[in-house]
């Protein structure tokens, strides 16, 4: 019972903004309450297949790999991405595609993930039940009941299509409220091409808590605390950035990852504090043209976490630094440009719409093709990073990953595509004889899951759904019968792969 509680509280007590501020000693405590969760998957799910490795500062699945396949002189440049997962593993995403998601990380070499997360609710209380029994029963056959977090599926996927594919999360989630999920970052490496190195930051903070490896710190969420940083700025943030260095051939870097807050506080006093600790001033509304009440709390974030990168160039070796994020802000929003004039050696990248609309249609009746708001982005230190391949302007250059050409467009017609347009203006669309017959093995397939699924209820193992049909039919809606609308045109890829699509930049090494 010890283990399950420690576990349900982690998600529950790891929350931010002034109102909710916790200890350095609480976030050390989480840290430990997390491994175990960690320890746990690695026990039940991992066992002996690869080397994790378990830490307070992050957490290490298949470790080894760089030991096994790194080549220090790689055959092709790195690409390094920004991609937000949208909640793989979550029963709100249970349709995820994972060897699709997998397919299309595998065009990267490192790619930078937002939105990961552990099992929740009813799945976290059955893997605690279930390890329970087992070692109650010692029936170690029960391991395959075990619900697997969805960044570990996508691990699995990436290691079928390449061995050498590793995974470094943060320690914990983190959330701005109790009630909302607690999200994790994490960094997808392909090791035959790039490996984690020391984090030079994160050295020195596993040498002032005593941590005997202290030498091999690679990751770790940054210091927002005085006398580090200029104010104690953690309970600032709704998820604070994770940072981790990376090196390929001869290049080297540190990459911030983050999910920056999309709902800004309301109330007035913590929209007071945070206005104050970030802008020095009182009020949102002071900061400057483009800062609104919605805005205010994201750009914060920012700022704080360019503060960061700025005493990282200062103190320590390395220059070659990144801010990967899914940042929620539009780039032609007017204030990034007094943002950007305040840190002048950093350059704000990628004016690409980056999120998935549902409609197919905009305003006007233009096509929308897909694509959405310009949230996701790069910010680099401008005074390195040569290594990089820039565009005609100078700039680092960004590409952005499409659903809709190329492999990923082929894998959705061949398993999930199964409308055709008519020449009815009052039914415009409706489903091909081949999509028929897609529907129909997809269908069955989860069908098959729903059947299979099982879960622990008072000690006893029962079938998951008890009403195989009515999840069916959430299925058929959701993946199939939604393609028939103009308003939710493109949702499938949403239900399929995630509301964001991955962006990228290039490095020689």
């Amino acid at each position: 019972m010890g283990s399950k509680l420690i576990i349900i509280l982690a998600f529950l007590t790891s929350y931010s903004f002034v109102a909710h501020a916790i200890s350095v000693e609480r976030e050390q405590e989480l840290n430990q309450e997390f491994k175990a969760y960690c320890d746990q998957v690695s026990k039940y799910v991992i066992k002996n297949h690869y080397s994790v490795t378990c830490d307070t500062d992050y957490h290490h699945y298949n470790s080894r790999a760089a030991l096994n396949h790194y080549n220090s002189n790689p055959d092709h440049d790195i690409k390094i991405a920004n991609y937000n997962l949208l909640h793989p593993g979550s029963n709100k995403n249970s349709y995820k595609d994972i060897a699709l998601v997998a397919q299309i990380i595998n065009e990267y070499d490192l790619v930078s993930a937002q939105e990961l997360i552990p099992r929740l609710g009813n799945d976290m209380r059955h893997n605690n039940d279930l390890v329970d029994m087992i070692e109650d029963t010692k029936n170690y056959d029960l391991e395959k009941l075990y619900k697997i977090p969805g960044y570990i599926l996508i691990l699995e996927e990436l290691r079928k299509l390449d061995p050498s594919w590793a995974l470094i999360t943060s320690p914990r989630g983190e959330a701005s409220s109790p009630s909302s999920v607690h999200e994790m970052l994490g960094f997808f490496y392909r090791a035959s091409i790039v490996r984690p190195k020391e984090t030079e930051h994160c050295s020195e903070l596993a040498t002032k808590n005593d941590r005997e490896d202290a030498n091999t710190s690679f990751a770790c969420y940054p210091l927002f605390r005085a006398p580090f940083f200029r104010v104690d700025a953690a309970d600032g943030f709704s998820r604070k950035p994770f940072v981790s260095s990376f090196e390929s051939g001869e290049y080297d870097f540190t990459i911030m990852n983050a999910h920056v807050i999309f709902t800004s506080p309301k109330d007035e006093e913590t929209m007071s504090w945070i206005s104050n600790l970030a802008f020095g001033v009182d009020d949102y509304s002071q900061v400057g043209t483009g800062v609104t009440k919605e805005t205010y709390a994201r750009f914060a974030e920012v700022r704080l976490t360019l503060e960061m990168l700025e005493i990282f160039s200062k103190n320590y070796k390395e220059q070659d630094l990144f801010f990967s994020a899914d940042m929620n802000l539009e780039s032609k929003i007017s204030y990034w440009q007094t943002l950007m004039g305040d840190f002048n050696s950093f350059t704000l990248i990628s004016e690409l719409p980056t999120s998935l609309t549902n409609y197919r249609y905009g305003r006007g009746d233009v096509e929308t093709n897909g694509f959405s708001s310009n949230y996701d982005h790069f910010i680099y230190n401008n005074k390195a990073n040569k290594n990089c391949i820039t565009d005609k302007s100078g700039k680092i250059e960004v590409t952005r990953q499409s659903y809709f050409e190329d492999h990923v467009d082929e894998w959705m017609r061949e398993n999930y595509l199964a409308r055709e347009e008519t020449s009815d203006a009052d039914e415009p669309y409706r489903f091909s004889s081949k999509g028929k017959k897609i529907m129909e093995r997809k269908l069955q397939e989860h069908r098959q899951f729903l059947e299979e699924s099982r879960i622990i209820v008072d000690g006893k193992i029962v079938a998951q759904f008890e009403d195989v049909e009515k999840e069916l039919e959430i299925y058929k809606r959701r993946v199939f019968d939604e393609q028939l609308s103009d308003f939710t045109y493109y949702k499938l890829y949403r239900e399929l792969i995630s509301d964001h699509f991955p962006i990228s930049i290039t490095c020689k090494n």
